[in-house]
């Protein structure tokens, strides 16, 4: 089936693009979006991703005020609307390439609307390395990713609510990756009367505690990412990789991260291993060092959102022709604490390098750890 993209001379494969070259169900295409107000009051978590080997195509957003998390999600059956990027209430908008993109919100039961737009401030740069792992022979993770950095625009209504978004108060962050991914619906429990695991292997069980993060920190005059995992112990897991770059329009020459070292501080008794802040100190290519000092400003929960599986559902999985649901958390119940245990966080960080004060999000994930 021909799509508009089907007019564009970009052609990979010897097919529509309403296919790819691979009949792996873990193929996937995901856009993410993090935005906040820089007191830390309001921040939104939107995501969109697309399983064109599983004809599904579902959105999440999260909208945080005051601790108190507003959630909707939403999926739908990709066919024949390959290229429309709206599902339910939510929906994606690519205003300018590689510069302005939109998350929308319509007006819906759960109580939340919003529309942002995120403008880039510096130019998309790619992950390095791709992402590439094996899992008993199997592949498992095969994938590339981009990430940019800027500012938001818009606004948010949260229980009638509205509040206004800035471009001088409020940071915007996203990233567009797409392959062969873990973390799909096949390794979840299914929903009731669905059967999304086919058959197949369950991943590998951790045999150690650890943590991996990701961490986006954007101050006036440049940016950095970068990510790695390590054991209790504090022996790499791998190596950790990354990369600061500078604005549209400066001529330096990016530099690549060779280390970073870290000193995390959480909530005291958090069940969730909540991060307060922390200190990282981080060595680029050129022998040069930044030392970071991080506070948390806000937090959200992806596990809301597909990541791990959440409440019957996680990303990816075949929830029929039009589904939608919702809820309202507040994330310092116990309750609450406890259903989201184990699933991804979001924070909202101000981050300090010197004299300079910036802001970013921190995405830390910590297995094995009570």
């Amino acid at each position: 089936m021909a799509t508009p993209n089907d007019e564009l001379l970009c052609h990979q494969t010897v097919s529509t693009f309403d296919h790819v070259d691979t009949s792996d169900l873990q193929w996937c295409e995901r856009s993410w979006f993090g935005g906040f107000e820089t007191t830390g009051k309001v921040s939104i978590g939107a995501g969109l991703g697309k399983y064109t080997n599983r004809n599904v195509i579902d959105a999440y957003a999260s909208v945080v005020v005051d601790d108190v998390q507003h959630n909707v999600r939403a999926s739908r059956e990709l066919q024949p609307d390959v290229d429309v990027l709206t599902v339910g209430p939510i929906t994606y908008d690519i205003i300018e390439t590689f510069k302005r993109v939109a998350f929308r919100m319509d007006e819906n039961e759960y109580g939340i609307s919003f529309e942002i737009v995120a403008e880039g401030l510096v130019p998309v740069v790619e992950q390095r390395p791709q992402m590439f792992r094996r899992s008993r022979g199997r592949l498992v993770n095969n994938m590339i990713r981009y990430f940019q950095f800027g500012a938001a625009s818009g606004w948010v209504t949260v229980g009638g609510k509205t509040y206004e978004i800035t471009k001088d108060t409020w940071v915007a962050q996203r990233d567009h990756s797409w392959g062969i991914r873990r973390s799909a619906a096949e390794f979840y429990p299914a929903p009731d009367g669905v059967d999304v695991n086919f058959g197949l292997q369950p991943p590998r069980p951790p045999k150690q505690t650890y943590y991996w993060h990701s961490a986006c920190l954007q101050f006036e005059d440049w940016v950095m990412q970068y990510e790695g995992a390590e054991n209790a112990d504090g022996a790499r897991l791998g190596t950790h990789h990354g990369e600061l770059w500078y604005p549209f329009g400066d001529s330096r020459r990016p530099l690549r991260l060779v280390d970073a070292q870290h000193d995390w501080t959480f909530y005291p008794g958090s069940d969730n291993n909540q991060v307060a802040g922390g200190r990282e100190l981080l060595t680029l290519e050129d022998g040069s060092t930044r030392e970071i000092t991080l506070r948390t400003l806000a937090r959200y929960s992806r596990k809301t959102g597909g990541y791990f599986g959440f409440r019957g559902w996680a990303s990816g999985a075949w929830m029929g022709n039009q589904w939608i649901d919702g809820e309202t958390m507040a994330l310092a119940d116990s309750d609450t604490q406890q259903e989201l245990k184990g699933g991804v966080w979001d924070y909202a960080v101000e981050c300090r390098c010197g004299d300079q004060v910036g802001y970013g999000i921190i995405e830390p994930f910590i297995e094995g750890i009570s």
